[in-house]
């Protein structure tokens, strides 16, 4: 199976938080394609993320 994941990274400017903005607006703006979830974990530990931070807290454990 192949996997191809893309990571988008990118902040915008505190006065448009809870306002619609556009592309152009944005600032830092990062889109990465890496080829495994591994891949991922090293890009977010560059930007200094804990990719645990992004596991679902609802998770069941289904099928038990």
């Amino acid at each position: 199976m192949f996997e191809k994941w893309r990571i988008t990274k990118f902040e915008i400017p505190e006065g448009l938080v809870n306002e619609w903005f556009a592309q152009e607006q944005l600032i830092d703006f990062q889109s990465i394609h890496v080829d495994s979830l591994e891949e991922v974990e090293v890009l977010l530990a560059e930007w200094g993320l804990d990719s645990a931070r992004f596991d679902a807290p609802w998770r069941n454990d289904w099928p038990f």
